[in-house]
């Protein structure tokens, strides 16, 4: 199975899972919205049940996944071998900065990434979880505010009303840019890391634990 079946199968699971919720919601699935600069930025799910909205961002990889939630890499095991990948709360963070800024500030937003092969990292963050914890997860949010039925329904129109006009082959450009972008940024620091110089200010630079690095110069610390 390609990688992009296996990620349509599990998007498939989470809406027919989703679609099962009994109390008041709305689903909206791949909702293309444009950010700063004319970039797109395409959401798996979003859900709206009284808790709030969650941004929610599917992942069908196998292996036995690895990171810290606030490292840009994170790597999987597959038979012995280490894959790096992207980590994905960092990607669904910038979903979620989009959305606040359409909703403003009163309206609770949570970012949650679903492994739907249930392989999830251990993290204490609970935003990280399989898909067989889903249902928990958007039933049991500690939230004190309730959405009522009138402002779930009046957030899901706005969100639609924001959707992007872009054409599927702008976003994928726009895919293509940003990794274009990392890929660019990754080599930058491994070149810093090789010379030891510090990629900002090209001062002297010391690892400060295993792969995280600080300049003497401008104290500017990064990661690998």
């Amino acid at each position: 199975m390609s990688k992009k079946s296996r990620g349509d199968k599990g998007e498939q699971k989470v809406i027919a899972l989703l679609e099962k919720e009994k109390d008041y919601f709305r689903l909206i699935n791949n909702l293309t919205l444009e950010g700063n600069n004319g970039m797109t930025h395409q959401i798996d799910h979003i859900f709206i049940n009284r808790h709030g909205v969650f941004i929610l961002e599917s992942k069908s990889l196998y292996g036995e996944i690895h990171g810290d939630a606030h490292d840009t890499i994170w790597y999987k095991i597959i038979k012995g071998k280490k894959i790096n990948i992207h980590n994905p709360l960092l990607q669904n963070n910038s979903h979620v900065r989009i959305v606040r800024k359409i909703l403003g500030p009163n309206v609770e937003i949570i970012s949650g990434v679903i492994f739907t092969l249930d392989n999830a990292p251990y993290f204490p963050d609970e935003n990280v979880i399989n898909i067989s914890d889903l249902s928990l997860f958007v039933n049991e949010y500690p939230n004190q505010r309730n959405l009522t039925n009138d402002e779930i329904d009046s957030i899901y129109k706005c969100l639609l009303y924001k959707e992007s006009d872009a054409s599927m082959e702008s976003h994928l450009a726009n895919i293509e840019k940003i990794k274009q972008e990392r890929n660019d940024r990754h080599d930058d620091i491994r070149y810093a890391i090789e010379n030891r110089k510090c990629p900002k200010c090209g001062g002297a630079i010391i690892e400060t634990t295993n792969n995280h690095f600080s300049c003497r110069k401008c104290d500017f610390k990064f990661h690998l």
